[in-house]
Protein backbone atom coordinates (compact mmCIF):
# COMPACT_ATOMS: atom_id res chain seq x y z
CA UNK A 1 0.00 0.00 0.00
CA UNK A 2 1.64 3.34 -0.91
CA UNK A 3 1.46 5.29 2.17
CA UNK A 4 1.74 8.88 0.51
CA UNK A 5 -2.01 11.05 0.53
CA UNK A 6 -3.91 10.95 -2.08
CA UNK A 7 -6.88 13.50 -2.59
CA UNK A 8 -8.83 10.84 -4.94
CA UNK A 9 -8.53 8.19 -2.73
CA UNK A 10 -9.83 10.25 0.07
CA UNK A 11 -12.66 11.62 -1.67
CA UNK A 12 -13.54 7.85 -2.33
CA UNK A 13 -13.18 6.48 1.23
CA UNK A 14 -15.40 10.07 2.38
CA UNK A 15 -18.09 8.98 -0.22
CA UNK A 16 -17.56 5.56 1.22
CA UNK A 17 -18.21 7.37 4.35
CA UNK A 18 -21.14 9.79 3.66
CA UNK A 19 -23.62 6.55 1.58
CA UNK A 20 -23.48 4.11 4.91
CA UNK A 21 -23.92 6.90 7.79
CA UNK A 22 -25.96 9.82 5.86
CA UNK A 23 -28.69 8.84 7.72
CA UNK A 24 -26.95 8.47 11.27
CA UNK A 25 -25.31 11.95 10.57
CA UNK A 26 -28.55 14.06 9.66
CA UNK A 27 -30.51 12.47 12.65
CA UNK A 28 -27.81 13.00 15.25
CA UNK A 29 -27.83 16.59 14.43
CA UNK A 30 -31.31 17.01 15.02
CA UNK A 31 -30.97 14.86 18.12
CA UNK A 32 -28.77 17.66 19.27
CA UNK A 33 -30.59 20.28 18.95
CA UNK A 34 -33.06 18.87 20.60
CA UNK A 35 -31.37 18.37 23.17
CA UNK A 36 -29.85 21.44 23.69
CA UNK A 37 -33.58 22.88 23.66
CA UNK A 38 -34.92 20.42 26.08
CA UNK A 39 -32.10 21.32 28.53
CA UNK A 40 -32.98 24.89 27.92
CA UNK A 41 -36.78 24.41 28.24
CA UNK A 42 -36.29 22.90 31.55
CA UNK A 43 -33.78 24.83 33.08
CA UNK A 44 -35.98 27.58 32.46
CA UNK A 45 -39.25 26.24 33.88
CA UNK A 46 -37.76 24.44 36.44
CA UNK A 47 -36.28 27.74 37.75
CA UNK A 48 -37.99 30.20 39.60
CA UNK A 49 -36.17 33.21 37.75
CA UNK A 50 -37.48 32.10 33.80
CA UNK A 51 -34.14 34.49 32.11
CA UNK A 52 -32.43 33.39 29.85
CA UNK A 53 -28.64 34.02 30.33
CA UNK A 54 -26.04 33.09 27.83
CA UNK A 55 -23.38 32.20 30.61
CA UNK A 56 -25.84 29.97 31.93
CA UNK A 57 -26.40 28.14 28.58
CA UNK A 58 -22.76 28.22 27.78
CA UNK A 59 -21.73 25.79 30.99
CA UNK A 60 -24.50 23.63 30.02
CA UNK A 61 -23.52 23.31 26.20
CA UNK A 62 -19.77 23.11 27.55
CA UNK A 63 -20.45 19.92 29.65
CA UNK A 64 -22.52 18.61 26.22
CA UNK A 65 -19.86 19.20 24.55
CA UNK A 66 -17.51 17.40 26.28
CA UNK A 67 -19.62 14.20 27.24
CA UNK A 68 -20.82 14.07 23.60
CA UNK A 69 -17.10 14.80 21.66
CA UNK A 70 -15.51 12.84 24.38
CA UNK A 71 -17.23 9.82 23.74
CA UNK A 72 -17.62 10.18 19.75
CA UNK A 73 -13.97 10.95 19.30
CA UNK A 74 -13.19 7.57 21.14
CA UNK A 75 -15.09 5.91 18.58
CA UNK A 76 -12.61 6.95 16.18
CA UNK A 77 -11.12 3.74 15.25
CA UNK A 78 -13.11 1.34 17.38
CA UNK A 79 -13.09 -0.95 14.03
CA UNK A 80 -9.86 -1.65 14.63
CA UNK A 81 -10.17 -3.03 18.58
CA UNK A 82 -11.63 -6.34 16.88
CA UNK A 83 -10.19 -8.61 14.99
CA UNK A 84 -12.57 -9.31 12.61
CA UNK A 85 -13.35 -5.40 11.56
CA UNK A 86 -9.41 -4.46 11.99
CA UNK A 87 -9.04 -6.61 8.97
CA UNK A 88 -11.95 -5.40 7.00
CA UNK A 89 -10.87 -1.91 7.78
CA UNK A 90 -6.97 -2.62 7.12
CA UNK A 91 -7.46 -3.78 4.11
CA UNK A 92 -9.75 -1.23 2.56
CA UNK A 93 -7.12 0.43 -0.33
CA UNK A 94 -6.32 3.56 1.98
CA UNK A 95 -3.34 4.69 3.42
CA UNK A 96 -2.70 5.76 7.31
CA UNK A 97 -3.26 9.12 6.51
CA UNK A 98 -6.31 9.20 4.05
CA UNK A 99 -7.35 7.31 7.43
CA UNK A 100 -6.70 9.98 9.50
CA UNK A 101 -7.44 12.50 7.99
CA UNK A 102 -11.36 11.35 7.49
CA UNK A 103 -11.68 10.77 11.32
CA UNK A 104 -10.29 14.18 11.93
CA UNK A 105 -12.70 15.40 9.45
CA UNK A 106 -15.64 13.65 10.91
CA UNK A 107 -14.44 14.56 14.67
CA UNK A 108 -12.21 17.68 15.06
CA UNK A 109 -14.06 19.32 11.68
CA UNK A 110 -17.82 18.36 11.00
CA UNK A 111 -18.38 17.71 14.62
CA UNK A 112 -17.30 20.71 16.49
CA UNK A 113 -18.24 22.86 13.52
CA UNK A 114 -22.08 21.42 13.33
CA UNK A 115 -21.97 21.74 17.80
CA UNK A 116 -20.89 25.26 17.02
CA UNK A 117 -23.14 25.69 14.45
CA UNK A 118 -26.32 24.83 16.31
CA UNK A 119 -25.05 26.39 19.91
CA UNK A 120 -25.03 29.83 17.99
CA UNK A 121 -28.08 28.75 16.90
CA UNK A 122 -30.08 27.81 19.83
CA UNK A 123 -28.29 30.89 21.45
CA UNK A 124 -29.33 33.41 19.25
CA UNK A 125 -33.20 31.74 18.94
CA UNK A 126 -33.71 32.26 23.12
CA UNK A 127 -31.98 35.97 23.21
CA UNK A 128 -34.21 36.58 20.90
CA UNK A 129 -37.48 35.08 22.56
CA UNK A 130 -36.25 36.52 25.79
CA UNK A 131 -35.60 40.05 24.51
CA UNK A 132 -38.78 40.08 23.35
CA UNK A 133 -40.52 38.62 26.36
CA UNK A 134 -41.75 35.76 24.62
CA UNK A 135 -43.11 32.42 26.22
CA UNK A 136 -42.74 34.43 29.30
CA UNK A 137 -38.49 34.15 29.07
CA UNK A 138 -36.78 36.98 30.22
CA UNK A 139 -33.37 37.69 29.35
CA UNK A 140 -30.32 38.21 31.57
CA UNK A 141 -27.01 40.01 29.60
CA UNK A 142 -23.34 38.58 29.84
CA UNK A 143 -19.82 40.46 30.02
CA UNK A 144 -19.38 39.97 26.29
CA UNK A 145 -15.56 40.17 26.66
CA UNK A 146 -15.67 37.53 29.31
CA UNK A 147 -17.93 35.60 27.14
CA UNK A 148 -16.09 35.43 24.66
CA UNK A 149 -12.49 34.77 26.45
CA UNK A 150 -14.29 32.02 27.80
CA UNK A 151 -15.79 30.29 24.63
CA UNK A 152 -12.05 30.46 23.27
CA UNK A 153 -10.47 29.16 26.16
CA UNK A 154 -12.81 26.39 27.14
CA UNK A 155 -12.88 25.43 23.02
CA UNK A 156 -8.98 25.26 22.79
CA UNK A 157 -8.69 23.16 26.23
CA UNK A 158 -11.65 20.76 24.58
CA UNK A 159 -9.43 20.65 21.40
CA UNK A 160 -6.52 18.95 23.14
CA UNK A 161 -8.74 16.60 25.06
CA UNK A 162 -10.42 15.42 21.48
CA UNK A 163 -6.91 14.90 20.29
CA UNK A 164 -6.08 12.29 23.11
CA UNK A 165 -9.36 10.78 23.30
CA UNK A 166 -8.94 10.14 18.92
CA UNK A 167 -4.84 8.27 19.81
CA UNK A 168 -6.86 6.53 22.66
CA UNK A 169 -9.62 5.21 20.85
CA UNK A 170 -6.28 3.11 18.36
CA UNK A 171 -4.11 2.78 20.76
CA UNK A 172 -5.78 1.06 23.73
CA UNK A 173 -8.22 -2.11 22.25
CA UNK A 174 -9.81 -2.73 25.86
CA UNK A 175 -11.08 0.32 28.37
CA UNK A 176 -10.35 2.73 25.95
CA UNK A 177 -13.04 5.62 27.36
CA UNK A 178 -11.92 4.59 30.89
CA UNK A 179 -7.63 4.88 29.93
CA UNK A 180 -8.42 8.00 28.60
CA UNK A 181 -10.51 9.42 31.10
CA UNK A 182 -7.40 8.77 33.18
CA UNK A 183 -4.75 9.79 31.11
CA UNK A 184 -6.38 13.06 30.97
CA UNK A 185 -6.86 13.49 34.44
CA UNK A 186 -3.26 13.02 35.06
CA UNK A 187 -2.45 15.38 32.36
CA UNK A 188 -4.24 18.11 33.66
CA UNK A 189 -2.95 17.41 37.34
CA UNK A 190 0.58 17.76 35.81
CA UNK A 191 -0.33 21.13 33.89
CA UNK A 192 -2.01 22.44 37.09
CA UNK A 193 0.11 21.78 39.19
CA UNK A 194 3.76 22.57 36.78
CA UNK A 195 2.86 24.51 34.12
CA UNK A 196 3.24 28.09 36.08
CA UNK A 197 7.04 27.00 36.23
CA UNK A 198 7.38 27.73 32.14
CA UNK A 199 7.55 31.35 32.82
CA UNK A 200 10.25 31.31 35.29
CA UNK A 201 11.71 28.94 33.00
CA UNK A 202 11.83 31.55 29.98
CA UNK A 203 12.18 34.29 32.40
CA UNK A 204 8.86 35.78 32.47
CA UNK A 205 7.48 37.52 35.30
CA UNK A 206 4.02 38.54 34.72
CA UNK A 207 2.32 35.82 32.97
CA UNK A 208 1.18 32.03 34.15
CA UNK A 209 -1.07 29.41 32.44
CA UNK A 210 -3.33 30.24 35.60
CA UNK A 211 -3.09 34.32 35.24
CA UNK A 212 -2.38 35.04 32.26
CA UNK A 213 -1.38 38.77 30.90
CA UNK A 214 -1.01 38.80 27.26
CA UNK A 215 -1.07 42.35 26.46
CA UNK A 216 2.69 43.46 28.47
CA UNK A 217 4.94 40.39 28.74
CA UNK A 218 8.86 40.82 29.99
CA UNK A 219 11.79 38.63 29.94
CA UNK A 220 14.99 39.14 31.35
CA UNK A 221 17.81 40.19 29.49
CA UNK A 222 20.69 38.02 29.53
CA UNK A 223 23.23 38.87 32.72
CA UNK A 224 20.73 41.63 34.21
CA UNK A 225 17.77 39.56 35.77
CA UNK A 226 16.90 43.22 37.31
CA UNK A 227 16.20 44.29 33.35
CA UNK A 228 12.99 43.47 31.52
CA UNK A 229 11.65 44.35 27.68
CA UNK A 230 8.69 43.81 26.34
CA UNK A 231 8.13 40.90 24.10
CA UNK A 232 4.93 40.41 22.93
CA UNK A 233 5.70 37.49 20.43
CA UNK A 234 7.37 35.15 22.51
CA UNK A 235 4.17 35.19 25.00
CA UNK A 236 1.70 35.04 21.77
CA UNK A 237 3.98 32.05 20.54
CA UNK A 238 3.65 30.35 23.82
CA UNK A 239 0.17 31.31 24.24
CA UNK A 240 -1.12 29.84 20.64
CA UNK A 241 0.89 26.57 21.42
CA UNK A 242 -0.83 25.75 25.19
CA UNK A 243 -4.15 26.60 23.57
CA UNK A 244 -3.67 25.05 20.19
CA UNK A 245 -0.49 23.05 20.01
CA UNK A 246 -1.93 19.77 21.97
CA UNK A 247 -4.01 19.06 19.25
CA UNK A 248 -1.93 18.69 16.55
CA UNK A 249 0.46 17.08 18.50
CA UNK A 250 -1.94 14.00 19.22
CA UNK A 251 -3.26 13.70 15.57
CA UNK A 252 0.67 13.41 14.92
CA UNK A 253 0.95 10.52 17.16
CA UNK A 254 -2.19 9.19 15.55
CA UNK A 255 -0.90 9.21 12.27
CA UNK A 256 2.00 6.87 13.12
CA UNK A 257 0.41 4.69 15.30
CA UNK A 258 -2.00 3.71 12.39
CA UNK A 259 0.70 3.63 10.46
CA UNK A 260 2.40 1.37 12.40
CA UNK A 261 -0.22 -0.92 12.85
CA UNK A 262 -0.98 -0.96 9.11
CA UNK A 263 2.24 -2.36 8.57
CA UNK A 264 2.31 -5.04 10.90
Amino acid sequence: MNETFSTHRFLLLLKKEWIENKRQYLLSIVALFLLFNIILLLQLYLSSNRSYSPGNFLQLSLFVLFALGTAYSISSFQKFRTRESAVFQLGLPASAAEKLALELMKNVLVFNLTFILLFKTTDALYTWIGTHNLLQIGYTSSNPDNYRETQLGIFAVFLAIQGLFIYCSLYFRKYAYLAAIIITALILWALIRHANSISSFWGIRTWSFSNPDFKRTYISLPGDKDSYIENNFLINLLRAFYMFGWGPLFYWATYFKLKETQVK
